[in-house]
């Protein structure tokens, strides 16, 4: 029995023992996992308050780089509208010294001559002017086209008024005084307006100003004739309406005369040297195909091999002699009364000179007559005399003439 009683309690002490080493362990466990936990709470608050305070500072520097910036903007912008306005701001504080001493004068006068309100008088006196002044310069920077006589009168009556009563106030101090205060009172209106008011030009605008004015005054005069001149047309209803006389006139004071416009001369156009030596280029494309006795008037006088006058123009039966052929030109081969045109002449023909005048016949042309109606064709703008082919295709003479007569200085002009 005590046996038993023993062994029982024996058994019972173990399992408290190891019971209590299970809670012992778990406590242990679960204050290890509540210290991690604590840990990274720890870590977490740090990590935040950390993160916190970079944003903080990042957020302070980037405002403090901003304010900088607007800083330096607006120091840029003061700087720039400075060198921009430079002229005011060494005007403007003559002008407010020249109020500031007048008026508190003017001020003092209208109150001997009127009482109290007579401080009014220098709103009259140097108020007004500085008000003409200022919409001188509002009304040049807003609208350039309008003319501003008008304020500028403005400026002079009410800165004589201003220097009148600034006079006849000093003359009781004396003739001095009197003189002192008004050049005061209007010393600042005056600097204003010489460089404020009117920026000065440059002569070209001066003179561009110039020629503007007067052709707004020949074509408002012209006008002002046209509509004079013109005829009413009565409509069925009653209506009216102006007809006007089209055309080119010279104007007159009273009248418009009829006249014709001059002619423009034509604008050479520029050396490319391509149609220029064209018939070169025909030269060497009959030559390679093997026709070297062709009757093609070139550089050199293949009229040697074949017996033709390499001076001949085509249209009195000589050689090709085209530079380019234009639509004008006819089709000998498509046309039956033009092909008998192209059989050879008679020896008899062959020693005249092809440069000949289409209208009177045969009559041998010299080099001289050549040059005489380019002259005349390069004034009348007709030909181009910087191209050979415009040449022989104006003048009707040979490719060779037309070459020679396109290489002289100023288009044969001696």
């Amino acid at each position: 029995m005590t046996t038993t009683s023993s062994s029982s309690n024996y058994s019972w002490a173990a399992a408290r023992a190891a019971e209590r080493r299970e809670t012992r362990a778990l406590e242990a466990r679960l204050a290890r996992e509540a210290a991690d936990a604590a840990a990274r709470r720890r870590l977490e608050i740090e990590t935040a308050r950390g993160e916190r305070t970079r944003a903080d500072r990042a957020a302070a520097d980037r405002r403090r780089t901003e304010r900088a910036s607007a800083r330096a903007a607006a120091r840029s912008r003061a700087l720039t509208w400075a060198s921009a306005h430079i002229v005011e701001l060494l005007i403007y504080p003559i002008a407010l010294l020249s109020f500031c001493l007048a008026a508190p004068a003017m001020a003092a006068y209208g109150a001997h001559l009127y009482g109290p309100l007579g401080v009014l008088l220098a709103g009259i006196t140097e108020l007004g002017m500085w008000v003409f002044a200022l919409a001188v310069v509002a009304s040049r920077h807003q609208a350039p086209e309008r003319p501003v006589t008008g304020l500028q009168a403005g400026v002079v009556l009410f800165s004589l008024v201003a220097a009148s009563m600034n006079l006849l106030h000093g003359l009781h101090q004396g003739v001095t005084a009197a003189v002192v205060m008004a050049v005061v009172s209007i010393a600042g209106v005056l600097a204003h307006q010489l460089t404020l008011a009117g920026a000065p030009r440059s002569r070209a605008e001066r003179r561009t100003a110039r020629l503007e004015t007067l052709v707004a005054a020949k074509t408002d005069r012209a006008r002002r004739l046209a509509i004079a001149d013109a005829v009413a047309v009565i409509s069925p209803d009653g209506t009216a309406a102006l007809t006007y006389r089209t055309g080119i006139f010279q104007v007159s004071r009273r009248a418009l005369a009829a006249t014709t416009a001059p002619r423009r001369p034509a604008t050479p156009a520029p050396h490319s040297g391509i149609a220029d030596d064209w018939d070169s280029a025909l030269a060497a494309l009959i030559e390679s195909a093997g026709y070297g006795g062709s009757q093609l008037t070139t550089d050199h006088d293949p009229g040697l091999d074949s017996g033709v006058d390499p001076h001949l123009d085509d249209d009195h039966g000589g050689g090709v002699a085209v530079l380019d052929r234009t639509p004008e030109e006819p089709d000998r081969e498509s046309r039956p009364d033009l092909r008998q045109s192209t059989h050879p002449r008679s020896s008899s023909t062959l020693g005249v000179d092809p440069d000949h005048d289409r209208e009177t016949g045969p009559t041998p042309r010299s080099l001289d007559d050549l040059r005489r109606l380019l002259r005349a064709a390069v004034a009348d703008g007709r030909v181009d005399p910087c191209s050979a082919e415009s040449i022989r295709r104006t003048l009707r003479c040979s490719a060779q003439r037309a070459r020679q007569l396109r290489d002289e200085p100023a288009g044969g002009a001696r």
